[in-house]
């Protein structure tokens, strides 16, 4: 069995209103003209998204969308639920999410309650400045570790970061976005999110954008800095540093926390280099097959050779130099178990 964690659909409207085109490929812009993403009308054609999965070998996607406006959560919310009455075997969906607001939160335990979403997905940033360690998220995650879900994390775009990638190139979506994934994986550890909500079964997009590539250093500098890498102000060499959320030995009991952490294997299109390096610091029980359909394997116009190629990415995963059951396990058995089916 293949399940695909990292999957999107959105409702005809919201690609309506975001694009103003008639189902060609197009470019969403942002307010500065620049392109964000490729556009088309497969975002919401469900029928193109079960040929994808038929063809690629995916038998069942988790589904997750992360509108512009909180008024679309809703209509998220229900078209979601509509996709598992009508498709029980091939989809699985995600609650939308506003954690900042009580509505939000309100919305969110009505969509797992009522509604039959089996987890939550939200954006690494919320309203341009609030991380996933902001102390303003403590309510959401109490209301969380109650439903005992999942809480899926995508890709965001911080206030600040057009400075990395105002340069006349697409920076933005091929670099500073997994940088942004990177560090939202190594803030919710270094926060005490873990050591406060030990139950909390976070999932991170894109390997965490390629976090096992600096992992070495990050121990190291935990290590060495030991105390003085908590309080990274005046105050420290004052003497008046603030106590760590972890207890000692850090870069031990950071470890222990970031192996509680899950990842997909998206965003890549496939890239095995990348899964290799994954490999060198996730654990395999913590990898979750993902492909990031729609809008990666999209290039080609009518569909199939994405498809194909997005079959072979599996192929390339049973090919790991891993035992039959751990593979298993990363092509479906972790998301399932995560999910309870």
């Amino acid at each position: 069995m293949v399940i695909d964690w990292e999957h999107h659909i959105s409702t005809e409207a919201s690609f309506r209103r975001r694009n103003g085109v008639d189902g060609q490929m197009s470019w969403g812009l942002d307010e500065m003209g620049r392109g964000r993403g490729l556009v088309r009308e497969e975002i919401y054609r469900v029928d193109r998204h079960i040929e994808f999965m038929d063809t690629a070998g995916i038998d069942m996607a988790v589904i997750s969308s992360f509108p512009g406006k909180a008024a679309e959560l809703r209509s998220i919310v229900e078209l979601f639920a509509k996709l598992m009455k009508d498709y029980p075997d091939r989809f699985v969906c995600l609650a939308p999410v506003d954690p900042l607001s009580s509505q939000g939160l309100d919305q969110m335990v009505w969509a797992i309650k009522n509604m039959g979403l089996r987890g939550v997905c939200l954006s690494s940033v919320q309203q341009g400045n609030t991380f996933m360690d902001s102390r303003k998220m403590w309510p959401f995650y109490e209301i969380i570790a109650k439903l005992d879900v999942p809480i899926y994390i995508h890709v965001g775009e911080p206030q600040g970061y057009e400075a990395l990638y105002s340069a006349p190139y697409n920076l933005a979506v091929s670099l500073v976005r997994e940088y942004d994934l990177a560090v939202t994986a190594v803030r919710l550890v270094l926060s005490g999110v873990l050591a406060e909500f030990p139950g909390l079964k976070f999932v991170i997009s894109h390997m965490g954008g390629g976090i096992s590539a600096v992992m070495e250093r990050l121990i190291r500098y935990i290590r060495v800095w030991d105390d003085k890498f908590w309080a990274w102000d005046k105050k420290h060499w004052q003497g008046i540093g603030k106590e760590s959320p972890l207890d000692k030995p850090y870069a031990e009991n950071f470890q222990k926390y970031f192996n509680k952490l899950y990842f997909d294997m998206a965003g890549y299109e496939g890239g095995m280099n990348a899964v290799k390096c994954a490999l060198t610091t996730i654990k395999p029980e913590r990898l979750l097959f993902g492909s990031d359909y729609y809008p990666n394997f999209t290039g080609s116009p009518d569909g199939a050779k994405d498809a194909a190629d997005c079959g072979k990415y599996i192929e390339r995963i049973k090919a790991l130099d891993l035992p039959e059951e751990t593979i298993d396990d990363i092509l479906a058995g972790n998301a399932k178990k995560l999910l309870s089916i």
